[in-house]
C-alpha cells in the first residue's frame, strides 16, 4: 500500500465529484467525449474524401497508370473472371 494512500483516495474521491459537478459527467465520460472531440476536429481539418474511383483513374498519368496495374497484379495475381 501507498504511504499517501488514504489521501490520494480522498483527493480522487474530491476530484471526481467536482468534474461530475462541473460537467454533469463522470470522469471517464469527460475524458472520452474529449479525446473524440479532438480526434473530430483534427479530421474535420485534415480530411479530405477520396475522389470517386473513376476521377481518380482517369487523373493519372500512363505511368502512375502501369504502376498501378503492376501493383494490383501483385496483390491478386490470379486474374478474376
Amino acid at each position: 500500500e501507498l504511504p499517501q494512500h488514504d489521501e490520494l483516495v480522498a483527493v480522487r474521491f474530491e476530484e471526481t465529484k467536482r468534474i461530475k459537478e462541473e460537467l454533469h459527467e463522470n470522469p471517464e465520460e469527460a475524458l472520452t467525449d474529449a479525446k473524440y472531440g479532438f480526434v473530430q476536429g483534427a479530421l474535420r481539418e485534415t480530411y479530405q474524401p477520396r475522389q470517386r474511383v473513376a476521377d481518380y483513374e482517369a487523373s493519372l498519368t500512363p505511368l502512375q497508370s502501369k504502376c498501378r496495374q503492376l501493383l494490383d497484379q501483385l496483390r491478386d495475381p490470379v486474374p478474376h473472371t
